[in-house]
């Protein structure tokens, strides 16, 4: 209900009818012999143990030291909810990348990320809704290098796409 709530909030729907009906109308239910059954979209925002369902739906989050994976300075793992998991990883991020501040005499400093963080927020949006959910093992990968930010997705190319059709 909370994770139902907060995603309501969010999205900026009025819930003015019953909870059956707004799962349904937002495709992450269906109706089965008279009850309201999530689906696996339903499970991947709402469950209350996402990990009781999808131990593989995870976002892991690391910070290295240097260009290379072998010294760890930082390292989370998000299981929650699709929203939270994007959420975290973005604190995450906002924790560690370089941002710079300027001081224009109002009352408020202007943060300049590294990388902008809608930039990233978009990408990890992407490698989460664009993952290979029947992939076991394999998490959405933020990863933070002295020299770069990688963001990867379990998975590859839609059945159908060549690597050339796929764009620069």
């Amino acid at each position: 209900k909370t994770k139902l709530e907060h995603f309501l909030r969010l999205a900026k729907i009025s819930p003015v009818i019953d909870v059956p009906s707004i799962l349904l109308n937002l495709g992450v239910a269906a109706q089965q012999e008279g009850s309201v059954i999530f689906n696996n979209a339903g499970i991947l925002f709402f469950a209350k143990d996402l990990g009781k369902f999808y131990r593989h739906a995870k976002i892991t989050c690391a910070l290295y030291k240097g260009i290379e994976k072998n010294r760890v300075l930082d390292r989370k793992d998000f299981n929650e909810d699709v929203v939270s998991n994007i959420d975290k990883a973005m604190l995450f991020l906002g924790q560690h990348i370089p941002v710079r501040y300027e001081f224009d005499g109002s009352p408020q400093r202007k943060e300049f990320y590294q990388v902008p963080l809608e930039a990233l927020r978009e990408a990890i949006i992407n490698a989460v809704c664009h993952r290979n959910y029947f992939e076991y093992g394999a998490n959405v990968m933020v990863e933070i290098f002295d020299n770069r930010i990688d963001i990867s997705s379990p998975g590859g190319l839609v059945p159908g796409l060549t690597e050339k059709e796929f764009g620069t």
